[in-house]
């Protein structure tokens, strides 16, 4: 039997746990859905982010919690 992330999310949403979910840009449909909840006036309770330079790249992860 197969578990997608999907199968997970919904076994975590159906037993009430708390969780993290990451999700990449690269993710289009899951980061879209997210990406709405955090669009027009609701306040992001939690952001954070952090910069990593290496192998050629300057990236800029960031985090934020709803």
């Amino acid at each position: 039997m197969r578990c997608t992330p999907s199968d997970r999310f919904q076994l975590l949403q159906e037993q009430g746990a708390n969780f993290l979910l990451t999700v990449k840009a690269n993710q289009k449909t899951p980061h879209r859905q997210i990406r709405r909840q955090f669009q027009g006036k609701r306040q992001i309770p939690f952001v954070a982010s952090d910069q990593e330079i290496s192998h050629g790249r300057d990236i800029t992860w960031t985090l934020r919690a709803k």
